[in-house]
This record gives C-alpha cells, structure tokens and sequence, in this order.
C-alpha cells in the first residue's frame, strides 16, 4: 500500500509566531496628548490581548495631571470584573496584575 500511495511524509510544522518581548514593545503609554486641553475618545488595552480592552471613554482634560488621574482611573476600571450580581472583583490576582498593568496601553480612536 505504500508503494501505491507513496509512502508517509513528514509533516513540517510552521513555526509558532514570535510574541513581542519587553525588549521589542515600548514602554509606557501609546497614546498622551500633545496638547491641553483634550478632548477625544480613548480606551485602554493590552499590549498582547487585544480583546481585553475598557470601553471607549469620552475624556476631557486640562492639565497633564488630570490626564494621568483619567489615565489612572481606566486602568484600575480594566482590572476588574463586573460578576452578574453586580459586584465588582479583581480579574487578576495581584502579582499577575502588576505584570499586567506594565502592557497597559491608551488609545485614541
């Protein structure tokens, strides 16, 4: 039968797809505004996930502090989970949350 249907071939795997490493992916935010003040739709995400992101938020703001403060309270927003009951719990636990917040990004749409 082999001689017939030639025989089994190895199968050659593709390679897996490189993830970004910290090396590769800049640090900090995305997105800051260049000017204040601002005024834009803007959400926050993941670097490596991007179906794990906050909702767009409208976002005005005067001052780089308040943009910070804006920024602050997204990120906070992105890490926690809305149970059906309404309560709101942590997503992560806290040492995999502090890796996490590192690949936060902010994006305008």
């Amino acid at each position: 039968m082999e001689k017939l249907f030639g025989g089994k071939k190895e199968r050659v795997q593709p390679p897996p797809p490189k993830r970004p490493t910290e090396e590769r992916m800049p640090e900090g935010l995305a997105f800051a505004p260049e000017s204040y003040p601002f005024d834009a739709d803007v959400r926050v995400y993941h670097a490596d996930y991007k179906r794990l992101t906050t909702g767009w938020w409208k976002v005005s703001v005067a001052t780089p502090e308040e943009w910070q403060a804006k920024v602050d309270d997204m990120q906070k927003h992105f890490g926690q989970f809305q149970t059906q009951d309404g309560r709101l719990v942590p997503r992560w636990s806290e040492r995999t949350w502090q890796r996490v917040q590192k690949r936060l990004r902010v994006g305008r749409r």
